[in-house]
């Protein structure tokens, strides 16, 4: 999709929008720019898919919030569909995930 260019008649301020929409463009390519949010329900001890919703490769993921006691959910693997994390504690937990 193309981008449109917006013309004011002023040379000056069209050089300036041009400008600083090129010195914003590789802040905008980030992938992180790309993702979005997942509710994970991790069950104690064990191995739970969650579906990224990326239709593609996930690039990676951070916890965002989380509303039970501390869990450090480590990746077992990922695939075009779902995110497979470990819950190592003995608790179940919610976490909120985001995903890119």
């Amino acid at each position: 999709m193309a981008q449109r260019r917006l013309r004011t008649g002023d040379a000056a301020t069209d050089a300036a929008t041009l400008g600083a929409r090129d010195d914003a463009a590789p802040a905008l390519a980030c992938p992180i720019l790309a993702g979005h949010q997942v509710t994970a329900k991790l069950a104690a001890s064990s191995v739970t898919a969650v579906p990224h919703g990326l239709g593609g490769p996930l690039t990676g993921w951070f916890v965002v919030r989380q509303v039970d006691p501390a869990v450090e959910p480590g990746e077992v693997s990922a695939d075009d569909r779902v995110l497979r994390l470990r819950n190592p504690s003995a608790s179940d937990a919610t976490l909120s995930l985001w995903v890119y």
